[in-house]
């Protein structure tokens, strides 16, 4: 196959083989690869797979010492039980977007507050420690281990809506 290009100077049409188009074919789409990944954000800290895990007698303790306890579950969940003195910050699990429920954090609590998440599967109270440690706000975020199911099984005091 061969191309013809219009030269405007000359006012003449050269014919331009098929063959060097290939090579600037491959070096437009090795620069689109480059910028395309190159515009990957990294996260802002390093996150490693080990969580921030306490167990319900040292959140009970963190608890009389001031700490802010968030509970992650929707609404109606947290309507039928949860902690004394829970916040209530539901998580969409689907959801990608957790800049709204970081920003609902922030008004409700300093960041210097020690935090502790708890949901009942763990899945909530681990995506908001991620987001929170990836921000570096609040600066001591805690997960709950065994979420709510944990604490109700050892027998600490819930509350109703």
């Amino acid at each position: 196959m061969v191309r013809k290009k219009y030269h405007k100077t000359n006012k003449k049409y050269y014919e331009i083989p098929a063959w060097v188009f290939i090579p600037v074919a491959i070096f437009v789409m090795s620069i689109s690869a480059y910028a395309i990944y190159s515009n990957l954000s990294e996260p802002e800290i390093e996150i490693t797979t080990s969580y921030e895990i306490i167990d319900p007698d040292e959140v009970v303790e963190l608890l009389t010492n001031g700490a802010r306890i968030i509970d992650t579950n929707p609404q109606d969940w947290y309507n039928e039980s949860h902690i004394p003195g829970a916040i209530n910050l539901p998580i969409n699990v689907s959801s990608t977007c957790m800049s709204c429920w970081w920003g609902n954090l922030l008004r409700r609590v300093n960041v210097s507050d020690i935090c502790i998440v708890y949901d009942l599967s763990g899945v909530r109270s681990e995506k908001a420690w991620l987001y929170c440690k990836q921000k570096q706000k609040p600066y001591h975020v805690y997960i709950m281990r065994g979420g709510l199911a944990r604490w109700k099984a050892e027998e600490y005091p819930i509350e109703v809506v």
